[in-house]
């Protein structure tokens, strides 16, 4: 490692974000950079005025054969570029970027890496150099280069560092984790695919077709059934895990609706009654004893129904079983009872006569 100064430094002609046939210079090379990055190269600018250069990601450099003491900048040349042009704003020529870079000036006036220099690594060999830079910009290469952060890691860090809210993935694993026999499988699915379980269990109409709630930023279910909520998302998600899904599956509110039907079964349902969520009573049996107060003659059930005052209620009367259970009224039932309701007393007592001598 060694501090160069910046007017020792030099961006890479043969820098592979811009054209290879800009002319060879260093004022020229700048401006290409620039028109390359445009705003993403005056963020970068304000970012370093504010916090200075990443320790963890020196520049790095190789000699200049033919000027000794300065230096070919092989990898950071965004940051080079940035750094010259707020301390020469004048190298932007006409270009539309330059008054940000006139106003940053100003601040970079008395900024350390003016009078201390820059931290630089310094390597010789081509052959390194390219190694070096194949590692950091040509993807994970199976695991020696760079493997970038997944949708869900990056989120976590927000939660944890920048106090965001939890996303929907983040809520799911988490009571899974915590209530629920949670596979590696299924982890490593949640971890992976983060922004598909977000799409899924985001969507209102999904959730209320399932029991599934949201209560206070984490996961609830209907009735507060954890067992069955652990068990139904432990099947949305080994359907979503299969290798015949896709996010075309859940691409929008309709589709996502019609892959709910799938888990109808595993649906957390209302266990004890309430006044959020009521559910239905049924009558106790009635008593399978006849009452025979009423009827002295000992006629059947019909006859005394029949025989018996018009009741002044607007309910049906209902028959009784010897098994105690609510049968359905015959047809010759219904029918008397339609004409006693119709006819009154005076039909009641004709109807009477005939079905007992009958």
């Amino acid at each position: 490692m060694k501090t160069i100064q910046l007017s020792h430094l030099k961006v890479d002609l043969g820098n592979y974000r811009i054209k290879k046939n800009i002319p060879n210079n260093q004022r020229e090379t700048i401006k290409e950079i620039l028109i390359n990055q445009g705003d993403k190269l005056v963020k970068l600018a304000k970012d370093i005025l504010d916090n200075g250069l990443n320790p963890s990601e020196l520049l790095l450099v190789t000699p200049d054969n033919e000027d000794p003491g300065h230096f070919f900048v092989k990898d950071g040349n965004r940051r080079l570029t940035a750094i010259k042009l707020m301390h020469s704003p004048e190298m932007a020529g006409d270009l539309p970027h330059r008054k940000d870079f006139d106003k940053l000036s100003k601040k970079f006036a008395n900024h350390p890496i003016i009078g201390n220099g820059i931290e630089c690594y310094v390597e010789s060999d081509q052959n390194k150099i390219n190694l070096w830079i194949e590692r950091r910009h040509n993807g994970e290469l199976s695991g020696i280069g760079t493997v970038q952060w997944t949708s869900a890691m990056k989120g976590l860090y927000d939660q944890d560092v920048n106090n965001k809210d939890p996303r929907v993935f983040s809520i799911i694993l988490n009571f899974l984790q915590e209530h629920g026999d949670l596979s590696s499988d299924l982890r490593d699915y949640i971890l992976n695919n983060s922004t598909n379980v977000d799409r899924l269990f985001s969507t209102p109409s999904f959730r209320d077709a399932l029991g599934i709630q949201w209560k206070n930023g984490t996961i609830a279910f209907t009735g507060d059934d954890i067992k069955a909520g652990v068990m139904l998302l432990q099947k949305i998600l080994e359907r979503m895990n299969r290798s015949d899904f896709t996010v075309k599956n859940i691409m929008d509110v309709k589709q996502r609706d019609e892959f709910a039907k799938n888990f109808i079964e595993w649906k957390v349902i209302p266990t004890d009654p309430s006044p959020s969520n009521p559910t239905k009573i049924k009558p106790s049996p009635i008593s399978s004893t006849p009452s025979t107060s009423n009827n002295p003659d000992n006629l059947n059930n019909e006859q005394a129904e029949i025989l018996s005052p018009p009741s002044t209620s607007n309910a049906m009367p209902e028959k009784i079983k010897p098994s105690g259970s609510i049968s359905k009224p015959s047809s010759l039932s219904r029918t008397t009872l339609a004409i006693m309701k119709g006819k009154a007393n005076r039909v009641h007592s004709q109807k009477a006569v005939m079905l007992l001598f009958s």
